[in-house]
């Protein structure tokens, strides 16, 4: 086979090479965080709701959350191309994210997509007072 050699046991090399790197490349992926300092950039620029999933985007890159997409009948509030593909690399990152609970008090950190679920049920969110 052209590109693919075989050591001295029979192995191919390009398929072991890839194996090491693949291994190599998952505990990096493990090791490698990072801090998202302004939630706002995890709004809608359109509605300024938190984004769900699915995110679309114009051509020009425009982004908005599936709610303002189909409310602008398909186009880009910014440039009023359409807006048919979705950002799979803004999903992903949003799958990943982890946020601070918003309520004072409350230390825990959830991911993005159930911010609003715990937020829900957290012990430390502000309610009216039955009695009043």
């Amino acid at each position: 086979m052209e590109g693919c050699s075989e050591d001295e046991n029979g192995s191919n090399n390009s398929i072991t090479q890839k194996r090491q790197r693949t291994s190599t490349e998952s505990e990096e992926k493990k090791k490698r965080t990072g801090t998202l300092l302004d939630l706002d950039a995890t709004d809608c620029p359109v509605c300024f709701d938190s984004l769900t999933i699915p995110i679309f985007q114009c051509e020009n890159g425009h982004i908005a959350c599936s709610t303002c997409c189909g409310k602008l009948s398909q186009k880009c509030a910014t440039c009023s191309l359409p807006t048919l593909s979705r950002n799979r690399a803004l999903e992903r990152i949003l799958e990943l994210l982890t946020v601070p609970c918003p309520n004072a008090g409350c230390s825990q950190t959830v991911p993005y997509a159930e911010t609003s679920t715990h937020v829900n049920h957290c012990a430390y969110t502000h309610r009216p007072c039955p009695f009043s």
